[in-house]
């Protein structure tokens, strides 16, 4: 094998990728390769077991495996690309899972493609009812979401909801998944006491069903603190986002998209709460944290960004008419932001339910 790479590098029909461990194959060794295929193979079967490893070792959407589904993305683009005739359930498996990772990597107009044509796909075959066709559709609406294409987003998971409701119990953590989805898009199109009342629930059931630290329960504490913030209940979205940054900075890491989008959201908190320097010393942490995880074009960067200068504009207007306001850094808030942290996270529970209980 050795013998055999060091041959193709030598004539350069492979170059090796910065990493080291991984290879880019020249194009005309891809067309020669394919033109033997068709004289000599069987291309369609090729084709066949090709999705099917791919579908089988592509990695699942969890931030740590970030940098192998980036290695993966070029090599599956291209096989997706060239097999839309491909009439099997492991191609549209791949297609879904690809689009998943390309919308967590902020690259949503080709999330949204991929994510397509796997549901369209499925909706041709399957039941409404069937676990595959749910997932797809749910998976569609939430890059509809990331790409502010509300009405979309509602008019897939609506039914999804509706379906789920009569076929999964109550804690089903895919039921309450599309009902957390739906609420997101309530809030933003506008009905925001739908959202509420709708988190709420979730909330009460993930209590009791997940641990303080999951992932899932998390997430919809975040979504619910948005709601209550957007319909002016600042206070209890403060209480809550605490709790929440609480927790999950004893869980994830500093650079996790969770982790800081929680963060993100409880300094809009303190902003709208009139608590701009404390909103300035999160953003500038959080800034400083993705300038070094996340490439200058990604969306979460820029909107972290945009915030911390708002919040500095308004500071600046703030002290035309006021003198002596002191000034921290990023690093301060992470050393003053530890010495509460105890008691903050020891009073979520708490914090949770009088949230529920108003």
């Amino acid at each position: 094998m050795m013998r055999a790479m060091g041959t193709l590098r030598a004539y350069a029909f492979v170059t090796p990728r910065d990493d080291g461990d991984s290879y880019d194959m020249h194009r005309l060794v891809h067309l020669a390769t394919k033109v033997w295929l068709d004289k000599h193979g069987d291309t369609e079967a090729l084709k066949e077991r090709v999705a099917a490893h791919l579908a089988e070792i592509f990695p699942s959407y969890d931030h740590a495996n970030q940098a192998i589904w980036r290695e993966y993305f070029p090599h599956t683009l291209q096989f997706l690309r060239h097999t839309r005739t491909l009439d099997i359930e492991a191609r549209y498996h791949l297609s879904m899972s690809v689009g998943i990772c390309l919308n967590a990597d902020g690259r949503i107009g080709e999330a949204v493609v991929w994510l397509s044509e796997c549901f369209l796909w499925r909706q041709d075959r399957y039941p409404e009812d069937h676990p595959d066709r749910l997932a797809s559709q749910h998976a569609l609406a939430l890059a509809y979401r990331q790409d502010g294409r509300v009405k979309e987003a509602v008019e897939l998971l609506e039914p999804v909801v509706a379906i789920e409701k009569n076929i999964l119990l109550e804690d089903s953590p895919s039921r309450l998944a599309s009902q957390h989805a739906l609420a997101w898009a309530d809030m933003v199109d506008g009905r925001g006491k739908e959202a509420v009342e709708l988190l709420e629930k979730i909330v009460a059931i993930e209590k009791n069903t997940l641990l303080e630290d999951s992932p899932s329960r998390l997430a919809s504490q975040h979504e619910l603190a948005g709601a209550y913030q957007a319909d002016g209940r600042v206070q209890e979205a403060i209480t809550l986002l605490e709790c929440v940054v609480a927790v999950e900075k004893e869980v994830l890491r500093v650079d996790n998209p969770s982790r800081l989008t929680s963060l993100h959201t409880l300094a809009r908190a303190y902003q709208a709460d009139g608590r701009v320097q404390e909103a300035i010393m999160l953003l500038e942490h959080v800034v400083a944290v993705e300038k070094e995880a996340l490439r200058a074009d990604d969306p979460s960067r820029l909107k972290s960004q945009r915030a911390l200068a708002e919040c500095q504009a308004q500071q600046n207007s703030e002290r035309e008419n006021q003198t002596g306001i002191s000034t921290h850094s990023s690093e301060e808030w992470e050393t003053s932001s530890s010495s509460g942290e105890e008691g903050n996270q020891s009073t979520c529970e708490e914090d949770e339910d009088q949230a529920n209980r108003s």
